[in-house]
């Protein structure tokens, strides 16, 4: 699997290492930036239930999942990019279209009625990355995301990766995290996630900030949905925290204010 395009060390790691959360803020929901993720969206088959609220938080005015992945493709030209939860590809589209050389993996079992819609499927998300115009690879792994991660982490040490025939790279410059959301199953996607990431890029993790109030109903379906909680992490926001201790080559930051939540990750060491 080749990857075309300069290296994120070579024109942002200096920039990462004294960039600030106020200048992300800015960064992050400029009008084009804005402009851009709704484009994208428009341009993909509409979902009834999610594809106007995917643009309407795009057009929030805060850093939002989506937005950042479309400012930091722009800012660090990544010709390698993982994607930890891909769904309908809402994600996927707005990186491609911003890196349309760039190798790029996607993770997800593409459970059936997932987050009550429908969930059709790589061949799909194929057709939606076709829209943008992406010509880089394309690799879409149907299966659990720890045991997939745990392959290309056992290939990176190895200096081979392989899944399905297809090799990948051994670091990416550009990693999403919006897959299992229970939180030990986060903290396993995440910890895999910085130790795939390459010196001078980014890992961004989504729904770090939990929707509130919640009904009764919802509550039980919320705590269901985080499973075990032997550590005392409480939320996403505390896997986050966890995670960070581990990591020091990492700047961290948070935007956590209002759901869901965003959660940034550069690698500057």
């Amino acid at each position: 699997m080749g990857s075309v395009g300069k290296s994120p060390i070579s024109g942002t790691l200096e920039r990462w290492k004294s960039i600030t959360h106020q200048e992300i803020v800015a960064e992050s929901t400029r009008s084009d930036i804005l402009d851009h993720v709704t484009s994208v969206i428009h341009s993909l088959t509409w979902e009834d239930r999610w594809s106007q609220t995917v643009i309407d938080d795009a057009r929030s005015g805060r850093p939002n999942f989506r937005c950042l992945l479309s400012w930091m493709a722009l800012e660090m030209c990544p010709s390698s990019y993982l994607e930890i939860g891909v769904r309908r590809g809402f994600s996927m589209a707005v990186l491609a279209s911003r890196a349309q050389r760039a190798s790029i993996v996607g993770i997800d079992r593409w459970i059936r009625g997932y987050a009550g819609s429908p969930n059709p499927g790589p061949r799909f998300v194929r057709k939606e990355i076709e829209k943008t115009g992406h010509s880089g690879d394309l690799h879409l792994v149907k299966g659990d995301s720890h045991r997939v991660l745990r392959t290309l982490l056992a290939g990176k040490r190895t200096g081979f990766s392989r899944l399905r025939k297809v090799v990948v790279p051994r670091d990416f410059d550009l990693i999403t995290v919006d897959g299992d959301h229970s939180l030990l199953g986060a903290y396993a996607d995440l910890t895999d996630a910085f130790q795939l990431c390459a010196i001078g890029g980014a890992v961004i993790m989504d729904d770090i900030a939990a929707q509130q109030p919640l009904t009764d109903a919802a509550m039980q379906v919320f705590r269901k949905e985080l499973g075990p909680d032997p550590h005392s992490w409480g939320s996403l926001l505390g896997v986050w925290r966890a995670a960070q201790s581990q990591f020091p080559q990492f700047r961290y930051f948070e935007f956590s204010d209002e759901p869901p939540g965003t959660a940034l990750a550069l690698r500057i060491g």
